[in-house]
């Protein structure tokens, strides 16, 4: 069972539409977390991935920067997570703050291949640019990619690959 999410932004909170208690009623870190627990509960072979931009979002993200949501991913047992472009739109000193914070020596694989990590060699005690991982006797292979060219995200001195040349990646 693989399950996977995108682009939470920090959103921890249900949101969409209010209903009468002005809840809202999608989405949220909760709803995240018992959609997991009962796959898991049926089937022991369950990957949970995320393709990055859990930063820049809601009031949750403005009081921890991403620490929070880090920790979340971490302890619903998600088994990887892409660098998103986001993740850069504080500058890479915010991610590593981030990253040190949520995990110290780090447990939630963070992956990126496109990224060059030269300049804040640091990140590379969390980011990597692929993952093999055994699910119920199968090898499992992950990697991630961080999106080049976004105007709002400011990795320097990190830089991603591609930017401005796509066939860079090639």
């Amino acid at each position: 069972t693989f399950l996977h999410v995108a682009d939470t932004h920090g959103s921890l909170a249900r949101s969409g539409p209010r209903d009468a208690a002005l809840q809202g009623t999608a989405g949220g870190i909760a709803k995240a977390a018992s959609v997991i627990g009962a796959a898991r509960m049926g089937d022991p072979n369950v990957i949970a991935t995320h393709a990055g931009d859990a930063f820049v979002g809601d009031l949750t993200f403005q009081y921890s920067f991403g620490v929070a949501e880090l920790q979340l991913l971490q302890m619903l047992g998600f088994d990887a997570m892409a660098v998103g472009n986001h993740e850069f739109d504080f500058g890479p000193d915010v991610l590593a703050y981030a990253l040190s914070t949520a995990y110290g020596a780090g447990t939630l694989p963070l992956l990126s291949a496109n990224l060059d990590l030269s300049g804040k060699p640091e990140l590379a005690t969390w980011i990597q640019p692929s993952l093999l991982k055994d699910v119920g006797g199968v090898k499992v292979g992950f990697f991630g990619m961080t999106v080049p060219g976004i105007p709002q995200s400011r990795p320097a001195p990190v830089v991603i690959l591609g930017e401005g040349d796509p066939q860079a990646l090639l």
